[in-house]
């Protein structure tokens, strides 16, 4: 849907990139995971695959995943030929299912929130099974450790405008020329600086369906490619100079404006979130969630469902999952808003639901 310019805002939808905004080259997390340069990829489900080649030079044969999960981490397992299953979660995204030994088992952390089952498998997968976790919700988190001995990988996508890039702890790594990934990454942060002059000239609105459909292919072609080569440290001056902080402030700050403007209103995700927890979105359940998503595009406000099942669940074995799935929606409240779109975005809520 192409919104003409009927409301005072333009929220959520693909990132525009302002280096003034966000570049720090004194970010203490840039700082921190440029120490990890070797092992960055183009996004995270190659990051993931990077990690199944290393387990499968291991035997690995089989690896268990949460039936909530985003279907494009399917992708690298199917590619690495390895046989799957779904396990179950609880209302606070937990589980308690224990695989069979010698297999992989895929944890991962919803939303800024810490899996609370971290511990339970850290414990359970000594000696017994692979842990994996995809951190990619969570890495921002004050003293998240990513020098874990188990595995880990995330993607950079959803937190900023820098629109690609993936990370593991893999030592499975092949130093290669990446000439398509680079151009990709050039290419990507090209639209987004385009984007945020004609947003700042007011002109984007003439431009909308051609940055639209820009994204369009940039996306269909990253969210599936998955390749084994390095990213060039030259080509990641950028994610390690990303104003990081200034993302993490944002987030909280937003968070809490928009959780005070509509109260108690709401199911919702976090009860509070923190430096310990920094929030993808504001996570909120309704039941008229598809309606609703509508109502809010009409009114420049353009949300997220994470995610759809993947089409191989049989909703009968996952009713909760399902229930999640048909209800939950991500509202943005990232770095590129303050206290008015907040604001307008509580307003809207209230008229609209």
């Amino acid at each position: 849907m192409i919104i003409k310019k009927a409301s005072p805002f333009y929220i959520g939808g693909e990132f525009d990139y302002n280096r003034k905004t966000y570049y720090n080259k004194n970010s203490k997390i840039g700082k921190k995971i440029s120490l990890l340069e070797k092992n960055f990829s183009i996004n995270g489900i190659s990051s993931f695959y990077k990690i199944l080649k290393e387990l499968k030079l291991k035997n690995l044969k089989k690896i268990y995943i949460p039936s909530y999960i985003c279907s494009h981490l399917i992708l690298p397992i199917k590619k690495a030929k390895l046989h799957y299953e779904f396990y179950n979660i609880h209302n606070d995204f937990s589980s308690n299912f224990i695989p069979e030994k010698n297999t992989g088992l895929l944890l991962m952390h919803y939303f800024g929130k810490n899996n609370p089952s971290l511990e339970f498998y850290q414990k359970q997968s000594e000696n017994n099974f692979y842990l994996i976790e995809d951190a990619t919700h969570s890495y921002m988190n004050k003293n998240f450790d990513l020098l874990k001995k188990n595995f880990l990988f995330f993607s950079l996508r959803k937190h900023g405008s820098l629109g690609a890039g993936g990370w593991s702890n893999s030592r499975y790594l092949i130093d290669k020329s990446a000439v398509d990934e680079n151009n990709f990454l050039e290419k990507n942060i090209q639209i987004r600086q385009e984007k945020f002059l004609m947003l700042q000239s007011n002109t984007y609105w003439k431009k909308e369906e051609t940055f639209i459909n820009h994204f369009k292919i940039l996306n269909s072609i990253f969210s599936k490619k998955i390749s084994l080569n390095i990213i060039k440290k030259k080509k990641l001056n950028l994610t390690f100079n990303y104003n990081w902080e200034f993302s993490i402030k944002k987030r909280i700050e937003n968070w809490n404006t928009l959780n005070g403007i509509v109260k108690g209103k709401f199911k919702k995700y976090h009860d509070n979130v923190s430096d310990e927890c920094v929030p993808l979105g504001y996570i909120i359940y309704l039941k008229n969630r598809d309606k609703i998503i509508n109502k809010l595009k009409k009114k420049g406000i353009f949300t997220s469902v994470h995610w759809s099942l993947p089409k191989e669940i049989n909703s009968k074995n996952f009713v909760l999952e399902n229930k999640i799935s048909n209800t939950i929606l991500t509202i943005p409240i990232d770095q590129r808003y303050g206290k008015k779109e907040m604001e307008y975005i509580g307003e809207t809520l209230y008229k609209v639901t």
